[in-house]
């Protein structure tokens, strides 16, 4: 839920004779309202009922689980009643992408508070392409290739990249195509260290296209890795050439959004996002981030727009199986 919820309901009196019944209901970290709380019921009649959420110290994300008894003294009631707090801003899933030079989307959020939504704007910003790298291929698992990257050295089958995240970046992105190859057969795997050296993600689908995407990430300093996978036995070197983008707000430009003036707690609102005045041949990056009363951040999407005749992946293409090994500790 987001905000408060109300719900009606409709009860009846079973117990044969006139009652009068109190009502009486919680769940933890909701305030929870029942109107009228209390009922005048003949035998056999029926009374609509409301009852009302207001989410208080719930986390997000957690059920929480309570009751509502209707009790005439003697006799009770009970009905179970379960609620989850949901984000104060929920934006579509997924990237806005796009191939023109200019080009506008809009799209519905949904809010979970009353007031101003704000917004943080970054973009677009170009690639940042890396120089070519040759590494010996060798058939390298996930877990393998963690290992390799936590030690943070380049090895003949590992070549690590060091970059460096400010404090409320917007986006970080970081590919690997087959297009910046060597030969159409090469295949490198890519992951991305976390500063802590311990949370990773990892992409190695078959062939070099590659990517992780990072929204809103922690300050820091993160590592990209990539390995050439192969059998490693009188296999010719693979080349790749890393693309980057870290997107700050105000990076860029040409990329503009437009929230409503007033947005109300459970409520629908329409956002317009354009861009305009981008260069031919390129490959673009940016991010929104969606900000509620308090200016928090609390939602942020990503913006790809390629000009280079590219069509942008939505979802990029699920790892091979054979290359992931304890993935659960990735």
């Amino acid at each position: 839920m987001l905000g408060s919820v109300t719900f009606k309901r409709r009860v009846t009196n079973v117990t044969g004779a006139a009652a009068t019944f109190n009502a009486t209901a919680s769940v933890p970290g909701f305030t929870t309202v029942v109107t009228p709380s209390t009922l005048n019921l003949a035998a056999g009649a029926s009374a609509n009922f409301t009852v009302k959420l207001t989410a208080t110290t719930a986390a997000e994300g957690v059920w929480q689980y309570g009751q509502l008894v209707w009790s005439d003294g003697t006799r009770s009631v009970r009905s179970p009643i379960q609620a989850k707090v949901g984000k104060p801003i929920v934006v579509p899933a997924g990237d806005f992408t796009g191939t023109t030079t200019s080009g506008s989307r809009l799209f519905t959020v949904k809010t979970g508070f009353a007031g101003r939504m704000g917004s943080k704007v970054g973009g677009l910003k170009d690639v940042t392409l890396g120089a070519p790298v040759a590494l010996t291929p060798q058939a390298t698992t996930s877990a393998q290739l963690k290992t390799a990257c936590q030690a943070g050295t380049d090895t003949a089958s590992v070549k690590v990249y060091n970059f460096t995240v400010p404090a409320n970046a917007i986006v970080a992105r970081f590919a690997l195509r087959q297009a910046d190859t060597g030969d159409a057969t090469d295949d490198n795997d890519m992951m991305v260290l976390y500063p802590d050296n311990t949370t990773s993600l990892y992409s190695g689908n078959d062939g070099s296209n590659e990517a992780v995407q990072i929204l809103a990430p922690a300050a820091g300093t993160y590592k990209v890795c990539v390995v050439a996978y192969g059998t490693g036995s009188g296999q010719a070197t693979m080349t790749h050439s890393l693309s980057s983008w870290i997107v700050n707000p105000g990076d860029g430009s040409g990329l503009r959004i437009l929230t409503p003036q007033t947005v109300y707690s459970g409520g629908v609102a329409t956002v317009g996002l354009s861009w305009t005045g981008l260069a031919t041949g390129k490959r673009y990056v940016g991010g929104v981030q969606y900000l509620d009363a308090a200016g928090t951040v609390q939602a942020t999407s990503a913006v790809r727009v390629s000009t280079d005749g590219a069509v942008p992946v939505q979802n990029e293409p699920a790892s091979n199986p054979r290359k992931l090994v304890a993935a659960a500790s990735e």
